[in-house]
């Protein structure tokens, strides 16, 4: 797979949430992250499976 290849895409309701599960169909170790509201983006970035 090559860099910056877009391999998932879905849209989840988070809010009240402290902890979020990723599903067994994300796949990867290395996972990037948008978290908006509305269209706006408030937060975003990369986290690591172990």
């Amino acid at each position: 797979m090559a860099t910056g290849t877009k391999v998932f895409e879905n849209w989840y309701d988070v809010r009240g949430m402290e902890e979020f599960k990723l599903s067994k169909e994300v796949n990867g170790t290395v996972i990037r992250y948008t978290y908006a509201v509305g269209k706006k983006t408030v937060d975003r970035g990369i986290f690591r499976r172990k």
